[in-house]
C-alpha cells in the first residue's frame, strides 16, 4: 500500500505492455512522467522474462530494493531477468540514468 501511496503510476497509471509468460506476468504502468515495471510470478518455479521497449534509461528497484543490478540489455535492446518463485518485484525507471 505504501508503494501506491508513494508512486502515482502504481495507482492511477495507464497499462503499458502487458507480457504473460507462464504463469507469470509483466506490466508498464505511466502516469504524469513516471514510469513503473511491474513482475508478478504466480507459479511454484522461477520465470525468466525477456522485455523490450524499457528505453535507455536505467531502472531502480522498488520492491524489493535488494534486487539491484538484477537484469541487463543485451546488444538489441532486449532485458532478460529471472524472478524467484511466487514472487512480485516493482522498478521504476531513473530520469537520472543512475
Amino acid at each position: 500500500l505504501s508503494l501506491r501511496n508513494t508512486h502515482p503510476s502504481l495507482s492511477r497509471g495507464s497499462y503499458d505492455a502487458p507480457s504473460v509468460q507462464g504463469k507469470a506476468i509483466a506490466f508498464r504502468r505511466h502516469f504524469n512522467g513516471e514510469t513503473t515495471l511491474v513482475l508478478i510470478n504466480y507459479g511454484d518455479k522461477p520465470a525468466r522474462f525477456k522485455l523490450r521497449d524499457l528505453g535507455a534509461k536505467q531502472w531502480k528497484p522498488l520492491f524489493p530494493r535488494a534486487e539491484a543490478g538484477a537484469w541487463s540489455a543485451d546488444t538489441q535492446g532486449r532485458y532478460r531477468l529471472s524472478l524467484p518463485a511466487q514472487s512480485v518485484q516493482v522498478w521504476i525507471e531513473s530520469a537520472g540514468g543512475s
